[in-house]
């Protein structure tokens, strides 16, 4: 049982961490994508 649990908490700590990596990336692509609107922006009010 107890090694179970292990394997179970392994799999949700990989899991937890992938989830994080997957927010920070959507927070640099919306970021990205902020910057390129504001240029965009900037260009047509010339």
């Amino acid at each position: 049982m107890n090694t179970e649990f292990n394997i179970i908490k392994s799999q949700h700590e990989k899991t937890m961490l992938d989830m994080n990596k997957m927010i920070q990336s959507i927070i640099g692509s919306m970021q990205y994508s902020k910057e390129l609107i504001e240029d965009n922006y900037s260009y047509s009010v010339k």
